[in-house]
């Protein structure tokens, strides 16, 4: 038996038939609604009310009722859905925390309070608050202050080619990388549609697959920060259960993959069997793309905006595709043929002609690889 879908069942009420059924009312109850012309004070406020109630009926099918299955819910509907049925919490998006270093040329100590530095990655535009003070001694440096992005998520993520200066200038001091700093995006729909599902799993003492994948998922840190899986491969093996992890970015940090392996193996792996989940968690298989670009004549975007444009789509879907690829799909890997249609679609009206000679092919991924972009390379024709 077909599943009919939510909008068969559930059919937005039209202004017209909200404002017919409003006249027929206004009729049985004696008012002379057939003597009111379309102008009139009276019919205009029912036509005001129909477009009002016609539109709640679309909030009503979107929202409350939608928001009872999982399916359908939405937003801040889903959120309910997934914890009040799924017992699942939406993961909230984290900021960037970590350590960054500052340099002092002059042969004055600097002395700083909590919230007095703060930092700009000059290639995002995004900024860092310290959130500890310190002294940084004259022509020396000071590698153990920790700041924290201004903006929660990975668009302020810190990586060793970003440059750094300060907002405020103080004369002599810099700051300089010591680490990355890695924030979260708030959990998406999709994400936590699945994760629902998974938690399932989690109450059955055998250790099904999607039991391994939700614990992975939901694994927090000792100060509740979720620790970012997005990502998961599970393979048996004689007496053994391997873990491939991945978070949006690539693979976990050592620390990491020690929370998720205390939190499987403690909540999912049954007696008999061993966990094992390699260091690193997953092989990075590095991609370079190469591609030449035709430039629209009328085009206004700087060539600098629509490149980082194609770099932010390729590496979206590089982080998209699991981890020893789509098992779903005939081919685990890296489609040439995806790849090329994104780029077109980052590019948009700014290019004519997109050529891409590097991949030459689709990509294969072994179990444990996931694809990050290497070398990217972008040449315009004239």
């Amino acid at each position: 038996m077909a599943i009919p879908p939510l909008s068969e069942l559930l059919v937005r009420v039209s202004r017209d038939t909200v404002l017919e059924q409003e006249l027929e009312v206004a009729v049985a109850v004696g008012l002379p609604a057939t003597a009111w012309e379309p102008i009139s004070i009276g019919r205009e406020l029912l036509y005001i009310n129909a477009q009002l109630v016609s539109n709640w009926s679309v909030v009503t099918q979107e929202g409350a009722v939608a928001g009872g299955f999982l399916t359908y819910a939405k937003g801040p509907w889903l959120t309910l859905c997934a914890y009040e049925i799924f017992d699942a919490e939406r993961i909230e998006n984290s900021s960037a925390t970590g350590i960054i270093g500052l340099s002092n040329a002059t042969g004055v100590p600097y002395n700083f309070a909590v919230g007095a530095v703060r930092i700009l990655n000059e290639d995002s535009r995004k900024t860092y608050t310290n959130q500890v003070g310190g002294v940084v001694p004259a022509n020396g440096t000071l590698a153990t202050v920790t700041f924290i992005a201004d903006e929660p998520g990975s668009a302020s993520n810190l990586t060793s080619t970003d440059t750094l200066s300060l907002v405020t200038t103080v004369p002599g001091v810099t700051p300089y990388f010591v680490e990355e700093l890695i924030g979260q995006n708030e959990e998406g729909d999709d994400a936590l549609r699945v994760r629902s599902r998974e938690a399932n799993a989690k109450a059955s003492p055998n250790g099904p697959a999607d039991a391994y994948h939700y614990y992975a998922k939901t694994t927090v840190r000792p100060d509740g920060s979720n620790v970012g899986v997005t990502r998961t491969n599970r393979i048996e093996g004689n007496g053994t259960v391997t873990l491939y992890l991945a978070d949006a970015d690539g693979a976990l940090t050592p620390t990491d993959r020690g929370y998720v392996f205390d939190n499987v193996n403690s909540s999912v792996v049954p007696t008999g069997f061993t966990l094992l989940i390699p260091s690193p968690p997953c092989d990075e298989l590095l991609v370079p793309v190469t591609i030449t670009l035709t430039p629209n004549p009328t085009a206004s975007a700087p060539h600098a905006e629509t490149e980082d444009n194609i770099r932010a789509a390729i590496v979206g879907y590089f982080a998209s595709i699991p981890i020893g690829g789509d098992k779903a799909q005939s081919f685990q890997g890296v489609y040439l043929s995806t790849l090329i249609q994104l780029i077109r679609n980052a590019a948009g009206a700014d290019v004519l002609n997109v050529v891409v000679a590097a991949p030459a092919a689709n990509v294969a991924l072994l179990p444990e690889q996931i694809p990050v972009l290497g070398t990217y390379t972008v040449t315009w024709t004239p």
